[in-house]
């Protein structure tokens, strides 16, 4: 019944009848089963059905905290290379700084 989305006092009087699945719902009578659960528990099981819509909003984007730099020439030694990533990795602290937030992973595309 956890599929359902009901609390704990509904799917335990449903238990307590018998009524472990959600197949066994849909051979009871619907009318004793909303007086005495609600009529929460018909809206969810039409929805686990698909006889009724259910809205469902999408997650917000993650923000992004991503630096870029942009070199007048390449780029041949290790060192230029680690001085980039130095001024790189300072703007992206700045930035996640005045967010209020931290990271754990960090990602360098070259």
């Amino acid at each position: 019944m956890g599929a359902l989305r009901i609390g704990p006092e509904i799917s335990e009087g449903l238990a307590r009848l018998g009524l472990k699945k959600i197949a066994d719902l849909t051979t009871v009578p619907r009318a004793p089963l909303a007086r005495r659960f609600g009529p929460e528990l018909l809206r969810r099981l039409d929805q686990a059905l698909g006889t009724q819509g259910e809205s469902v909003a999408a997650e917000a984007d993650a923000p992004y905290f991503g630096v870029r730099m942009t070199l007048p020439e390449p780029i041949g030694l290790t060192s230029d290379v680690m001085a980039a990533l130095d001024r790189l990795l300072a703007r992206l602290c700045d930035k996640l700084a005045r967010a209020g937030q931290g990271t754990r992973k960090v990602r360098l595309e070259l």
